[in-house]
């Protein structure tokens, strides 16, 4: 072998090995956005990764939200006066609609509390309603020290691109004869049967009068 072909062959070798290693990874990239909240009270704020929706993917009838957020904050809960917090989104202008995180083997809890300070959100949405073209979709995230409101923070629109599948028309049923044939054309109709009926009696009576007289 040259030394032209085995160099040949090694670049060949080397630009295979690349890409299946590249490749996978490539596949599994995931796009995300990030949104960090204003400071609230008590240095109360949360950072917020945006996995799904993104504005580089088609949507259409649905669309995953897919999201984590971790809270930060200078609190020690202690007797009632507990972290709690509400979530919700909004798509558009449309209402603000409450979500609960999803319990995962991630998540993290305030010291000797219940409350996780790194939910993660997973849903899917039903999206068949909306009209072809960009939405918008927000994440609203209220943080609570007992009855205490310390953050209440609407994250910057994550936008994303629906393009529903149009609907193929019902076909048009045929109508049936019955439809089809009015009153008026079912009157014309009997009319001419019932003249030809006559018509063609009368003949018969003329034929059969003529051979009678004939025989005579």
């Amino acid at each position: 072998m040259s030394i032209w072909r085995k160099a040949i062959t090694l670049v060949l070798v080397t630009l295979f090995l690349t890409l299946a290693l590249l490749i996978p990874s490539m596949v599994n990239a995931q796009t995300t956005s990030s949104y960090v909240s204003p400071t609230g009270e008590m240095s109360t704020s949360y950072r917020l990764t945006m996995f799904s929706p993104d504005n580089q993917t088609i949507y259409n009838n649905t669309i995953p939200l897919n999201f984590s957020l971790e809270w930060t904050y200078d609190l020690i809960p202690v007797d009632d006066f507990k972290l709690t917090a509400d979530y919700a989104y909004r798509i558009d202008d449309n209402p603000l609609v409450s979500i609960v995180s999803n319990q995962s083997s991630n998540d993290r809890y305030a010291g000797g509390t219940n409350f996780v300070y790194n939910p993660s959100f997973s849903y899917l949405l039903n999206v068949s309603n909306l009209s072809n073209g960009n939405h918008s979709i927000v994440i609203k995230a209220s943080f609570y020290f007992g009855n205490n409101l310390f953050l209440d923070a609407t994250s910057t629109p994550f936008l994303f691109l629906v393009q529903n599948p149009t609907p193929t028309p019902s076909p048009t049923p045929s109508p049936s004869i019955g439809v089809l044939i009015s009153p008026l054309t079912i009157t014309i109709i009997v009319t001419v049967v019932v003249l030809v009926a006559v018509f063609v009696s009368l003949l018969f009576y003329r034929s059969h009068r003529k051979t009678t007289n004939l025989k005579h």
